[in-house]
């Protein structure tokens, strides 16, 4: 029987509301608690969580903030993000909850939503296994194997010339053919019915096996073939299957995760791939200055530890400049006169700061002299059916602000997406936004 998924959005059900509608257990609720480090007091607060989170009844999935309960096929793409975060050690690594979607003790295969995205992929790809042996055979019909023929058969002397009236042979054969497609035959139908809806693949008819008797002896024989076994195809997949059985068979958790309490740190990533950050290269990645302390008794300088961190810089198609960035993921609403869910004092100011350091750098001005731009920008997620990028508006603060602080728009279904496909904003895409933040500055200053 297929495995059915509720699917909420963030922050938009908390922990007691899950146990009144018996979607959790109070066991589940108590290892939710410790597993998420939500603190005392906190059953009764929004669950500020995006991703999979299965119990032994029930299979939940938490959108990101910025979907409906509608944008059930926006699932996949976010687990697919959380793999392709997965495998950066320096961004992973940055997560507090790393060790709920990340794990780099472990080799291979990260978890079963994942293990089985791969089993899936991999059959709608190549259909199902099929593995063959090369045997060496004595031949007078086949294509000769000349250097092994040499090693073992003695030629003939005619008289004339040496001659061969055998030779060696490859010959493929099957092997273990028939249980080897059971085997894969019947993971690939559990990840089906437990995964398929949530990932979005469609629904296949499989002749599976309704169980595998003896696991032990399976995963010998599944050993025993990966070792024959150089196409890389094949021992990716029986490796899958190893770790799939052996996973059934292993002493489960009462909860499992994969996903992350701290999605504003995914949005960043993405936001800076798409803008085609450089802060990390080696031109502007000393850019931010580390502060120096004196001392009236010492003549040194004393530097210390820690420096303002630019979150994007995005050099300007242009050539003349460069856009500052700083993607929140975040849900700004503005009614009767009040801004809620934007950026506080502190992120302003930092914007701010940001500016003002990178024009009387020594790195801008060797690149850009006096007539240079910055520009300065929020990122937030925002729907739209018809486009991927606009500005929406700015924030100034009298008596701090020269310039305002742009709002960038962020179509977020579309951007994790492109993050995936690796096609960050083209260059006409660029100068567009660049030119839009340009003349929103404008627009604010006149």
């Amino acid at each position: 029987m297929d495995t059915h998924t509720h699917f909420v959005r963030e922050g938009s059900i908390s922990l007691n509301d899950l146990l009144s509608d018996n979607l959790i257990s109070e066991s589940d609720a108590y290892n939710i608690e410790h597993a998420l480090a939500l603190g005392p007091n906190r059953k009764s607060k929004p669950l500020h969580y995006v991703g999979l989170l299965e119990t032994k009844k029930r299979q939940l999935f938490f959108l990101p903030k910025y979907c409906t309960e509608n944008d059930e096929h926006h699932a996949k793409t976010v687990i697919n993000v959380l793999r392709r975060v997965a495998k950066s050690q320096a961004i992973a690594q940055a997560f507090p909850d790393a060790q709920l979607f990340h794990s780099p003790n472990r080799e291979g295969l990260l978890s079963k939503v994942e293990l089985a995205s791969f089993i899936l992929e991999d059959f709608y790809s190549f259909g199902p296994l099929t593995l063959k042996s090369t045997q060496h055979i004595f031949s007078t019909d086949r294509e000769p194997d000349w250097p092994k023929t040499f090693d073992r058969v003695e030629p003939i002397w005619t008289g004339k010339s040496w001659i061969h009236d055998n030779w060696v042979a490859r010959r493929k054969t099957s092997i273990d053919q028939h249980l080897i497609a059971d085997i894969h035959l019947f993971v690939v139908a559990e990840c089906h019915a437990r995964y398929a809806e949530l990932l979005g693949y469609p629904s296949i008819t499989l002749a599976a096996p309704r169980t595998l008797s003896n696991t032990n002896r399976i995963d010998a024989i599944l050993r025993a073939t990966m070792r024959r076994q150089y196409a890389a195809r094949n021992i990716s997949v029986l490796k899958a299957l190893r770790t799939w059985i052996s996973s059934n068979n292993s002493s489960v958790k009462p909860v499992s995760y994969f996903g992350t309490c701290y999605f504003e740190y995914v949005w960043e990533d993405v936001c800076s791939f798409l803008m085609h950050d450089k802060k990390n290269d080696e031109y502007w990645s000393a850019i931010m200055p580390f502060p120096q302390w004196r001392r009236l008794d010492q003549a040194a300088h004393f530097k210390a530890e820690g420096r303002f961190r630019l979150d994007c810089l995005t050099e300007l198609p242009s050539q003349n400049g460069v856009l500052l960035t700083d993607a929140k993921y975040y849900r700004p609403q503005f009614r009767n006169e009040t801004a809620l869910g934007v950026p506080g004092m502190d992120s302003i100011s930092k914007q701010v700061h940001y500016e003002e350091i990178t024009l009387r750098s020594e790195k801008f001005l060797e690149r850009y002299s006096q007539d240079g731009v910055v520009l300065n920008a929020f990122i937030f997620p925002e729907r739209c059916d018809t486009r991927l990028i606009w500005t929406s508006g700015w924030v100034t603060v009298d008596n701090m602000t020269k310039k305002p602080v742009v709002s960038i728009s962020l179509n977020p279904l579309q951007a994790l997406d492109r993050y995936l496909k690796r096609k960050p904003l083209t260059e006409v895409e660029l100068q567009k936004i660049c030119d839009s933040t340009q003349l929103c500055q404008q627009e604010a200053i006149s």
